[in-house]
This record gives structure tokens, sequence and C-alpha cells, in this order.
């Protein structure tokens, strides 16, 4: 990671210019958000080995997604949403989506 880090710093310094723009700080924030929601949970006693699973990934799924929304779509977030509400809605015959 701090060569990653240093790499970019030099990017930043000999060309002038930062390769990520400000629609990335979103993704950062939503999993900041998430990972501080997931060690929250991690405090529930869940005796269950599914039901633990079950539990972590809907809180993971849920706070990403929603911090997004919150945060505002990008136009290729919109697009995602939408291509896979589609496929999820489209009901299945013969194994054929």
């Amino acid at each position: 990671a701090g060569l990653v880090i240093f790499g970019l710093r030099q990017v930043k310094f000999c060309l002038g210019i930062w390769p990520y723009d400000k629609r990335y700080n979103k993704g950062i924030i939503a999993t900041i958000f998430t990972i501080l929601l997931l060690v929250v949970a991690q405090t529930l006693e869940i005796n269950s080995s599914l039901i633990r699973l079950f539990v972590m990934s809907t809180i993971s799924i849920g706070a990403f997604t929603g911090a997004l929304l919150f945060l505002g779509l990008d136009k290729e977030d919109q697009q995602l949403f939408r291509g896979t509400w589609l496929i999820l809605r489209t009901p299945v015959v013969s194994g054929k989506i």
C-alpha cells in the first residue's frame, strides 16, 4: 500500500495531475461507513454461523448501497442499478433469463 501511495504522490508531483476524480470519494466514504457498521455488528451475539453470514451480508450490502444513494449516484452507478434491477425482476423461464 505504501508503494501505491508513493506512486500516486509522484504522479501528482511530476505531472501535476491526480489520477482519480471526486467520484472515487463516494466509494471510499461508502466503504468506510460499511466497515464501521460491520465492526459494530460484530458485537452482536449470534451463535449460528449461517445466520451471522446472512446478517453481515445484509448489513454490508444495505449500508454500502444506502451510502451511495445518500451521496448521490453517478451516471455509471445509475446504469448499474438499473441493469441489476432489470435482471432481478425478469422472470426465469426454463432456466433462461
